[in-house]
């Protein structure tokens, strides 16, 4: 019987054998069927992406070129059909990326080989202007596009009406030739004499050349398209602003010295301003931005119940349970909900951050003693004040240093900053504007509004925005310039507007006063959930701070530093226009209400010294 079960056990081990050799051919073979479909499904999807692709092109290609070319009589009957004559040989389009914000049309001609021509019977401007207007020259240009205003008056004018805008135009050519005249010969007059004078009133020549030129454009209806390589450049320094962005927006350690860091632990969250903001300088009765009646309260009920919805939710259902009568409604400033709808967590982490330092943020003699600035931005502030100012100059260090002013000597007394913002129209501020010992404007006109804004100047900001127009300057400080746009030589006053010594940045301070403030005004949008609609590039555009917020800053640095015994702002608003152009309201990229918020935190809590803000 043995044998028999050996030869058993070996029949066995060969059935084994075949079966496993069975199920290894048919998994072979699964493996490769389903590699087969894979690898054919696989070239099917490159087929058919390819496709995709082409089609997609031509696609474009067709959309682009519907883009270029537009029947003529569509364009004719829908808004131009007064204008047949004018347009009669050209085709045209409606650019509907602009025509999206209801402003501009295109037109173009098409030439024997299809390329895009500018319109050949219309004066075209060249895309050289710049953004305060100039630099552009009003002429025809083969390389450049030109886009018509879509609300062009000149579409519908009578035959009246057109001779009086070309008589307007003739008088725009005749004063561009003269300035143009003018400018070539500074010109050639630098290469003599190269003065920061010469220089100095070359550039607002230009300038003022460049808003002829715009004024002439718009009153032909046309404007420049930014050709590719401008647009690109726009871009790249767009993506770089965002990186900047995203970095300034983190949150960075620092230390407040003990004064500040008390004032910052018993902040409650009230915005009610102090008594001395109730009365001006020579104690004559004011009233200072307050928020609403009941906001200090509803804060301080938050502060002490750190869980619960935010102020404004409570604020609503209070109203709910009574509303307010018609004549405490009307009472209410227009800008309260500004002050009490913010959580107080996010209240108090503005204040820490709005209660910093800047020490040199206005640079003075001090600046550069060993124990005012740490060593390395002692260093880096020297190298930059040499090199901006004393470049080749042959003065000692020492005198270079005495060219700031001494700010253990100097005293302002109290002082008054007043921006443009159309509020002071409306308070009528004049008389106490100028009971202050030192008044500050930004230069633009002020004298047929002296009943709301004085007419004291001590200290002028410098700007160019308006020179060469009706609102230009018409005072002259009786003391400094305010942080120059023209750097004179050696800090010489003769080379500066009025001839008046200089109070200038220290730049690489300012930089860091403008990161944080970027983190400041992120923090209160984030806080509000305010959402901007801007884009640019198919990102949100960002928006920054107005260069009114980092004067202010500066001036509460003479605050805190003790030359201003009291700092008062007048025209700062949260919305509104200018007071010498209401019309002309602030733009959507400045988040005004967020730094209307600092200022009257700055107020509430005397942070930095005894600072006022007046008007709504």
């Amino acid at each position: 019987m043995a044998p028999r079960a050996s030869e058993e056990g070996h029949l066995l081990s060969q059935e084994q054998r075949l079966r496993r050799a069975r199920e290894e051919d048919n998994s072979r073979i699964s493996r490769a069927r389903v590699l087969s479909v894979l690898g054919t499904i696989f070239v099917l999807l490159v087929v058919l992406f390819a496709a995709y692709v082409r089609d997609y092109e031509s696609f474009l290609a067709e959309v682009k070129l519907e883009q270029e070319v537009v029947d003529l009589n569509t364009m004719v009957e829908t808004r131009v059909e007064p204008a047949k004559q004018v347009l009669a040989e050209t085709a045209g389009e409606w650019d509907e990326s602009e025509m999206s914000l209801g402003e501009t049309v295109e037109v173009v001609t098409t030439g024997g080989g299809g390329a895009v021509e500018p319109m050949k019977n219309v004066t075209t401007p060249s895309a050289g202007s710049g953004k305060e207007g100039g630099g552009g020259s009003v002429g025809t240009d083969p390389e450049t596009k030109v886009r018509r205003y879509a609300n062009w008056q000149g579409f519908n004018e009578t035959e009246g009406e057109k001779a009086a805008r070309l008589k307007v135009e003739a008088k725009f050519e005749e004063q561009i030739a003269a300035m143009k005249e003018k400018v070539e010969a500074e010109r050639k007059g630098i290469l003599i004499d190269s003065s920061s004078d010469r220089k100095r009133q070359l550039r607002l020549d230009e300038i003022a050349l460049g808003k002829l030129e715009d004024r002439l454009r718009k009153s032909r209806g046309f404007r420049t398209v930014q050709d590719e390589s401008v647009e690109a450049e726009r871009k790249r320094k767009y993506e770089s602003i965002h990186r900047h962005y995203q970095d300034a927006v983190k949150k960075s350690d620092f230390v407040l010295d003990g004064k500040s860091r008390k004032i910052v632990d018993s902040f409650d969250g009230s915005l009610k301003p102090p008594r001395y903001c109730y009365f001006s300088p020579r104690g004559t009765k004011v009233t200072p931005m307050e928020p609403a009646a009941d906001s200090s309260k509803l804060v301080r009920g938050r502060a002490e119940k750190p869980k619960g919805r935010s102020l404004l939710r409570r604020r609503k259902k209070r109203r709910t349970a009574k509303k307010p009568t018609e004549t405490k409604k009307a009472k209410m400033p227009a800008d309260d909900a500004e002050g009490v709808s913010l959580f107080f967590e996010d209240s108090k982490e503005i204040l820490e951050l709005a209660s910093k330092q800047y020490p040199c943020l206005v640079m003075h003699q001090d600046c550069f003693n060993e124990t005012y600035l740490p060593e390395t931005n002692d260093l880096k502030l020297r190298q930059w004040y040499e090199k901006t100012f004393f470049k080749a100059s042959t003065m000692d260090w020492e005198s270079r240093r005495k060219q700031l002013e001494d700010f253990k000597k100097l005293r302002l007394g109290s002082c008054a900053v007043v921006g443009n913002a159309d509020n002071v129209l409306k308070g009528k501020y004049g008389k106490v504007i100028d009971e202050h010992d030192f008044v500050i404007r930004y230069n633009v006109i002020t004298k047929p509004f002296a009943e709301a804004v004085g007419t004291k100047t001590d200290g002028l900001f410098d700007k160019l925005n308006y020179i060469g127009t009706k609102f230009a300057p018409d005072i002259v400080p009786s003391r400094f310039n305010l942080f120059p746009k023209y750097i004179p030589y050696e800090l010489r006053p003769t080379k500066l507007p009025n001839g008046k010594k200089a109070l200038i940045y220290g730049h690489p301070v300012l930089n860091e006063w403008r990161r944080d403030a970027t983190r400041l005004l992120y923090l209160y949008s984030k806080a509000k959930h305010n959402k901007v609609s801007m884009e640019a590039y198919g990102q949100i555009k960002i928006q920054h701070a107005s260069g009114g917020f980092s004067r202010v800053r500066a001036i509460v640095e003479l605050l805190r530093e003790g030359i201003c015994d009291r700092v008062d702002l007048y025209g700062f608003s949260s919305a509104g226009g200018k007071y010498f152009m209401p019309k002309k309201l602030v733009s959507k990229a400045h988040p005004i209400s967020g730094e209307n918020y600092v200022y009257r935190l700055w107020m509430a809590t005397g942070v930095h010294g005894k600072l006022c803000m007046y008007g709504d």
